[in-house]
């Protein structure tokens, strides 16, 4: 297995002095878990059980709630190494860390329920890693799980080093369903990894259903399902004809 170098393990051992984590059996196979364990279930169950699907208000609405960790752990189940730190951030003072201990799964988890639609939903996040370890030992991951908190897509599951960097991907096939925006990073025996994430968005962007919606600029607040309006005829044609007249 890599060691990590005199720079490297100074760096680490500075980061681990902030965080803690959770024991696993030292070289126990690590195999992508559901998300379990009593504390996490319970948080998880009463997590799960909010939202309730009411229509979104006109334009743009952000779904995700302190996405930035400016109220540091608010709105999202924080369990194993996950931590929000002043420290690292990509914007303002706050975000998310994962990882720098040794046998850990730290995982931080959002549970959000999409509107039905019509429109478009955009995921996006931005993360930094760093390791000096391999894949078969150490992960950094991003999943989007089911309402119970089983994964149900991997956005990415890597043992890297990278600067800030913004992942995007499109939410619009899980419309009208409660998802859970989930990251997980897992850790062995020695040699560190970590993963810092900030600055998390999941952006709901409603089609018109109405020609009035398009007025004073309101097209501008709309997609017709792929891409935004380039004038108000357009929005009021797609919402004149329910789509079938799409530019």
């Amino acid at each position: 297995m890599d060691q990590p170098t005199n720079s490297t393990a100074s760096t680490q051992m500075d980061r681990r002095q902030m965080l803690t984590g959770i024991g696993l059996a030292a070289g126990a196979l690590f195999v992508l878990p559901l998300v379990t364990g009593t504390g996490l279930s319970t948080a998880l169950a009463a997590t799960a059980a909010q939202g309730g699907g009411t229509p979104p208000p006109a334009g743009p609405q952000e779904l995700i709630l302190n996405g930035g960790f400016e109220d540091h752990g608010t709105s999202w189940v924080l369990t194993g190494s996950a931590e929000v730190l002043p420290a690292d951030s990509h914007t303002g003072t706050f975000s998310c860390h994962f990882g720098d201990v040794n046998n850990d799964d730290g995982r931080g988890i959002q549970f959000v329920t999409l509107p039905a639609g019509p429109g478009t939903a955009t995921l996006s996040f931005w993360t930094r890693k760093d390791t000096s370890d391999r894949i078969q030992y150490d992960q950094q991951g991003a999943y989007i799980t089911d309402a119970t908190g089983t994964i149900v897509q991997t956005l990415f599951r890597t043992c890297e080093n990278a600067g800030w960097t913004q992942f995007t991907t499109d939410m619009t096939p899980y419309l009208g369903r409660k998802v859970g925006i989930m990251f997980l990073m897992h850790t062995d025996s020695s040699v560190l990894t970590s993963m810092v994430v900030d600055d998390v968005s999941l952006l709901f962007t409603p089609s018109p259903v109405d020609k009035d919606q398009c007025k004073d600029g309101g097209w501008k607040n709309y997609t017709d399902g792929t891409a935004s309006f380039k004038n108000e005829g357009d929005c009021v044609s797609f919402a004149a004809t329910g789509g079938k007249n799409a530019a």
